[in-house]
């Protein structure tokens, strides 16, 4: 959903190694385990104002840089198939199910979804040089936005809650088209309202305007 709503907006988008195959943070528990330079030093810092271990490893893991600096998880085998070493920091303990291979595997995996937004950018005009236009901008869940571009309008709605939502759509979005990506059923309408699935996505080209 997060890759969706973000590659179809304008500007340039960027993949962070992992993301592509929905690697996580991983949740370090001892002090040990982080090697960033900065995390150390706060850790003495905070530790002798009182601070529990505990406490801090708690605030590093929600807020500190190396849980997201794990090695690529290639496969489900020793240090994920990163090396037959030792990596300098370890790996996610989930890359027994999360990993290249097992994604790859998967026709409508991570990777595949990311692969097609990359299609669009390259083949689809709207999505590089379209005007961009939000819609729904007061909503708490709902992230919506209209790409324009020469007559050619594609519609972009994103539920960003972990509920299943209803919305009602704008004006502006509704009627026929062609889902260009989805991460749930495809759609070929949108109506007055529509009922989105918990973190749903899509974009929808809906032609040119009469």
């Amino acid at each position: 959903m997060l890759a969706t709503v973000i590659h179809l907006m304008k500007g340039t988008p960027f993949i962070y190694q992992g993301e592509e195959i929905g690697m996580t943070n991983a949740a370090f528990t001892r002090i040990e385990q982080f090697r960033d330079v900065e995390t150390l030093g706060h850790y003495a810092e905070q530790i002798a104002r009182g601070v529990s271990p505990e406490e801090f490893i708690s605030g590093a893991n929600a807020n500190g840089r190396d849980n997201a600096r794990t090695p690529m998880q290639w496969s489900a085998g020793e240090q994920a198939g990163f090396t037959t070493g030792t990596p300098w920091i370890e790996v996610n303990p989930n890359h027994a199910t999360i990993n290249v291979e097992a994604d790859r595997a998967d026709p409508d995996g991570i990777f595949a979804h990311y692969r097609r937004l990359a299609e669009m950018r390259r083949e689809i005009p709207v999505v590089v040089s379209g005007h961009f236009r939000p819609l729904a901008e007061d909503h708490p869940g709902i992230v919506a936005y209209l790409r324009e571009l020469d007559g050619t309008r594609l519609a972009v709605i994103g539920n960003f809650t972990a509920d299943r939502t209803s919305f009602e759509v704008p004006a502006d979005m509704r009627g026929r088209g062609q889902c260009l990506i989805s991460s749930h059923a495809k759609r070929e309408t949108l109506a007055a309202v529509v009922s989105l699935e918990p973190f749903e996505s899509f974009a929808m080209r809906l032609g040119k305007e009469e």
